[in-house]
């Protein structure tokens, strides 16, 4: 288990802001994201093992941002697919996986990105996270339109 949630970090931290400075620091991302994937696979691997599936739904979403990273789109919106049953028995994870989708989309410039992140921002305030739901609102809130400081009904 131990193995598996440190897999988990380190898979999470090179999907975040820490693999963000080392692609900047190297100019390449896939590299970054390939090591992601390693961690995340092997988190995903122990956690499910160890039979805790919400851990694995986290991996899981993490690693969707990692094949996006790595250009294989489609192997992203798979990793989000085969997770919607987990969701729907998790729903508590429902705002990071349309953060995820809202972060790949306003990378590609997709107009539909602004009303993942509103569903993020939604699916936080709903599951109770406020705290997450005001970052979310603080980190995205040029992106939503309107006012990100209500979610949408």
């Amino acid at each position: 288990m131990a193995l598996g949630f440190m897999a988990l970090a380190l898979g999470r931290w090179h999907t975040g802001p820490g693999g963000l400075a080392l692609a900047h620091q190297t100019q390449e991302l896939k590299p970054v994201a390939e090591r992601a994937l390693q961690y995340l696979n092997t988190a995903i691997a122990k956690l499910n093992d160890q039979g805790i599936d919400p851990w694995v739904l986290f991996a899981r979403i993490h690693a969707a941002k990692a094949w996006f990273d790595f250009g294989e789109l489609d192997a992203a919106e798979r990793m989000l697919s085969d997770s919607r049953q987990m969701l729907d028995r998790f729903p508590v994870f429902v705002s990071h996986a349309q953060e995820a989708v809202g972060q790949m989309r306003l990378a590609i410039r997709n107009p539909d990105a602004g009303a993942s992140l509103r569903n993020a921002m939604s699916a936080a305030q709903t599951s109770g996270l406020t705290l997450r739901r005001d970052l979310l609102a603080q980190n995205y809130g040029a992106h939503v339109g309107g006012d990100s400081r209500q979610p949408d009904a």
